[in-house]
């Protein structure tokens, strides 16, 4: 056989074999095949199938020879598009002709879609809108948009890496927007143990009411019906309650000339806290399930609570229990409640009383809302939440930082009241999400609204 074949010989043979019956409607794909040519309509099918694709000027080059190679190229190409006897039949044949260079091609093959698999992107971009209104202040809106890449990176069978780039744009303010990495870590799998190292998504048993952020530092979960997870590390106090006391303090501090100790107070509420903690949660199919919580914090934000003349780090425990029964796959009842315990100073104790140290939320929900994964699908909930500066950590609102992952909830620290709100799968991977808070503020008792509106785009 000669292996310099000829274009309009053997391949179109081939072609006519394998698309008897075609017909193409689509524009024509090769610039040098006229429409009236007899060739055209097989050639447009074939190319609507990936297996002609010509060159990269758009042309088709039919009066040239064809190599053994690009022959065995189109036959791994139209082994995919085989579907009776007749077809695999001759592909058999050319594949016993062109073993060799299509062994040559399928390691290139298999070598590039290793390649391709073992990183794998997703994410989602969100517009978020968000209105607070507190009595005898201003309301105060937020309109922005945000995009979201998460890639997964497969090391072997046990470990993968993973990361989270956040981009944000504050359309009321027509800034230039953020980049940032806000997550990267590895996770590694053995069994019902998974180990996560860097910075590390956590969501604690509570329903959000403690810690729901990341922090730099590792857990390790494992278990089945019971399931321990244990953590420690290095948080951000920037987003938490004791950050936010802690600059109002400071404020107050320079409000009256005393500078020097107003700027001693922002230094250490930005101090970075020092954290491990251990969840036991159990869950099953059952309709009850339930857990327990333990938090140890040391960080100088503390101090002013705890003891302003000490010059190390306060520590504070928080202890936390949450319950919840399920009426059916869809209706949840939910409830938890947050202590937070510390070295009590009688002077600071007395000033900052009213802040609350405990936290406590109950959630009736009904729905299955799954990211938009199916046209239709909706969560509706009721809740009534008690948020104290302290016990509630990073609580999940997304009133505090839109980068946060998927909660509806618009509590914030210092508030209690109720919420109603739900979401809804206007298309696939299309979702809307609403919520409404009604309730008043721990420590002024000044009543407030809040309204959240989230589209969010899943891919």
């Amino acid at each position: 056989m000669n292996f310099q074949i000829a274009m309009k010989s053997v391949f179109v043979i081939y072609l006519l074999c394998l698309f008897p019956f075609c017909r193409a409607e689509a524009a024509n794909h090769f610039r040098d095949v006229p429409a009236d040519h007899w060739s055209y309509d097989v050639l447009q099918e074939l190319h609507s199938h990936g297996i002609v694709l010509g060159f990269g000027d758009n042309s088709y080059r039919g009066d040239r020879n064809m190599t053994r190679y690009e022959m065995a190229q189109i036959t791994a190409r139209a082994m995919a598009c085989a579907t009776d006897k007749r077809d695999k039949d001759l592909i058999d044949r050319l594949c016993a002709e062109f073993q060799e260079e299509l062994k040559d091609l399928g390691v290139r093959v298999k070598e590039l879609e290793k390649n391709v698999d073992a990183v794998k992107w997703t994410g989602r971009a969100n517009y978020l809108f968000t209105s607070d209104q507190i009595e005898g202040r201003r309301t105060r809106e937020k309109s922005i948009f945000s995009f979201r890449m998460e890639p997964t990176a497969k090391i072997n069978k046990h470990w993968k890496v993973n990361g989270r780039l956040d981009m944000s744009l504050n359309i009321n303010r027509n800034s230039a927007g953020t980049v940032k990495m806000n997550r990267v870590w590895a996770e590694g799998k053995y069994g019902n143990t998974v180990i996560r190292l860097g910075k590390v998504p956590l969501s604690t048993n509570e329903n959000g009411i403690v810690l729901e952020s990341s922090f730099t530092g590792f857990t390790v979960q494992t278990g089945k019906s019971w399931k321990v997870l244990l953590l420690g590390g290095r948080l951000n106090m920037s987003k938490t309650g004791a950050y936010r006391i802690g600059m109002g303090y400071s404020r107050e501090l320079r409000a009256m000339g005393m500078t020097k100790e107003a700027a001693e107070v922002r230094a250490m509420a930005r101090d970075p806290a020092t954290i491990f903690g251990v969840n036991l949660q159990y869950k099953t199919n059952k309709k009850i399930f339930g857990g327990l919580g333990y938090y140890h914090l040391s960080s100088k934000a503390y101090n002013f609570i705890a003891d302003m003349e000490n010059e190390s780090k306060a520590g504070v425990n928080i202890g936390s229990v949450n319950l919840g029964y399920r009426f059916s796959p869809k209706c949840v009842l939910t409830g938890a409640y947050a202590k937070a315990y510390y070295s009590k100073d009688p002077d600071m104790i007395e000033a900052f009383g009213n802040m609350q140290d405990y936290s406590w939320e109950v959630e009736l929900s009904y729905g299955n809302y799954r990211k938009a994964s199916k046209k239709g699908e909706w969560k509706a909930y009721l809740a009534y939440s008690n948020y104290g500066y302290i016990s509630s950590v990073i609580p999940a609102s997304s009133n505090i930082d839109d980068m946060y992952d998927d909660d509806m909830g618009i509590a914030n620290w210092g508030e209690r009241g109720w919420e109603i709100g739900g979401s809804w799968a206007l298309e696939k991977n299309v979702g809307l999400v609403a919520s409404y808070f009604w309730g008043s503020s721990i420590t002024s008792h000044r009543r407030m609204k809040s309204v959240l509106a989230r589209l969010e785009m899943f891919f």
